[in-house]
C-alpha cells in the first residue's frame, strides 16, 4: 500500500505525468537475491522522510573519512579481480590469494555470489563492490532487518540517454520495495571526495526531482564488525589449519 500511495504522490505532483521522468532509473543488473517484485527500481521507492547515506572504501578508508570501509587492500583486490577475471594464469594469482587466508575467504564468496548477483567484474572496483554488498546483506540479516542490498542502479535527465549518475549500493524493504539508504563504493582511499560528490549528486537530483527525503547519518551497526586484525598475515591455508 505504502508502494502506492508514493507512486500517487508523484503522479499527483506531476512528476510522472511526463512519460520521460516514470524511467529515470535503470537497473543495469538483474539482482536474483532482490524479491522479484522489487528488481525494478522507481523514483517512488525514494520517496522517505529520511534516506541514510553512505560511502564504503577499503582497508584504512575509515581513517580516511569513509563512513564504513572493508579490509580489503588495494594491490588484493587486483588479485582478486585477476583471477575472476582469468587474467594471465589463474593458478598463478589463486596462489598469489592463498597466502592469505581472508583473502581466500573473499575469493570464495566472490565466486560463489557473482553469477547470482550479476556481476562480471568488468573493472577492479566492481570487487570491492560485491564484496561490500554481501557484507552489508550478512550484517542485515543477522537483524533480521527485512531489508536487501543490491546496487547498480543508474539515474537518467529528462532524456533517458542522458546518464547523470549510478548507484553503487541501495538498501531496500523486502515487503514494499521502498529505499530506506544508498551508498557509494571507493575502492581507491584518495577517491573519498568523489565518493561525496557523487551521493551528494543523486540527494540533489531527489530534490529537483519533487522528493523531500532529509538525509540520516549512516549506522555503524549495518557494516562494521571485528574483522580480524591479522587479516593479512602472510601464512598460508596449509599453515593456518596445520596441514
Amino acid at each position: 500500500m505504502k508502494r502506492l500511495v508514493a507512486f500517487l504522490t508523484l503522479v499527483t505532483t506531476g512528476l510522472l505525468s511526463n512519460p520521460a521522468l516514470a524511467s529515470v532509473l535503470e537497473n543495469l543488473r538483474n539482482d536474483l537475491t532482490v524479491p522479484e517484485h522489487c528488481r525494478t527500481t522507481h523514483l517512488a521507492d525514494f520517496d522517505q522522510n529520511a534516506l541514510m547515506i553512505f560511502t564504503v572504501g577499503p582497508m584504512g578508508g575509515s581513517e580516511r573519512g569513509f563512513d564504513y570501509e572493508y579490509p580489503l587492500l588495494r594491490e588484493h583486490a587486483s588479485w582478486l579481480f585477476r583471477a575472476l577475471h582469468g587474467e594471465g594464469s589463474k593458478s598463478e594469482w589463486e596462489r598469489k590469494i592463498r597466502q592469505y587466508p581472508h583473502l581466500w575467504e573473499d575469493y570464495t564468496i566472490l565466486r560463489r555470489h557473482h553469477m547470482q548477483r550479476d556481476f562480471h567484474f568488468e573493472v577492479e572496483g566492481e570487487v570491492l563492490e560485491l564484496l561490500a554488498i554481501i557484507h552489508m546483506q550478512r550484517q542485515l540479516d543477522a537483524k533480521n532487518s527485512g531489508l536487501y542490498v543490491s546496487g547498480s542502479v543508474e539515474y537518467h535527465g529528462n532524456h533517458q540517454q542522458n546518464t547523470i549518475g549510478e548507484l553503487d549500493m541501495i538498501v531496500g524493504d523486502r515487503i514494499n520495495c521502498q529505499i530506506v539508504a544508498y551508498g557509494e563504493v571507493k575502492l581507491g582511499l584518495g577517491s573519498l571526495s568523489k565518493a561525496r560528490a557523487q551521493v551528494r549528486r543523486f540527494f540533489n537530483f531527489l530534490h529537483n526531482m519533487g522528493l523531500n527525503p532529509h538525509w540520516d547519518a549512516p549506522d555503524d551497526s549495518w557494516f562494521d564488525e571485528a574483522f580480524n586484525q591479522d587479516r593479512y598475515a602472510q601464512r598460508s591455508i596449509e599453515q593456518v589449519s596445520g596441514m
